[in-house]
């Protein structure tokens, strides 16, 4: 059945690169299993009624393409809150539309894993955040910005003065 996740937190904090890392392991167990990625700024389109069906569209690829993971980054920008103040007319359709395509994959008992990222929880709307899983992700600590760094700059020559925990410890004072 439909398992669902949202993944929050700031900017930077590796929510995309965690979805992807999922859906890598997924398929690598699994060839017949499928991903399929959406980024809610990407959605949105000029023409009247376009935004809404391509969201049906994934949401139906999903349900016909099982197993499968489907994955909505901003996804903010996808369900946004109805109850919010100044929202659009285009915005509230969409939300509706995206609820709806949402409905119908609960209810196609297919293996489906949907997942969603945000910097914005608050954004999202409220019916739909009843019906996930909130997973908040962190800023890195210390040991684990040490062992990106450190691998990410692998081959990279230092000033004699800099080094990789010049990058990793947070200063107290900006010089």
């Amino acid at each position: 059945p439909v398992q669902s996740y949202f993944f929050y937190g700031p900017p930077g904090t590796g929510k995309t690169s965690i979805v992807h890392a999922f859906a890598h392991e997924m398929m690598e167990k699994n060839e017949k299993f499928r991903f399929i990625q959406l980024k809610g700024g990407d959605i949105h389109a000029s023409l009247v009624g376009v935004a809404e069906k391509t969201v049906q569209i994934a949401f139906q690829e999903a349900v016909d393409n099982e197993p499968c993971l489907i994955f909505i980054d901003e996804i903010e920008n996808v369900c946004v809150d109805r109850q919010k103040n100044g929202i659009q007319g285009h915005e509230a359709r969409l939300t509706v539309a995206f609820l709806e395509a949402y409905n119908i994959l609960l209810e196609s008992g297919k293996r489906v894993i949907f997942m969603g990222a945000t910097n914005h929880p608050g954004l999202v709307d409220e019916a739909m955040m009843d019906r996930i899983k909130l997973i908040k992700i962190p800023l890195p600590d210390e040991p684990a910005r040490a062992k990106y760094f450190t691998k990410a700059f692998d081959n990279l020559v230092l000033e004699e003065d800099f080094t990789i925990d010049d990058m990793v410890y947070e200063q107290n004072e900006i010089e």
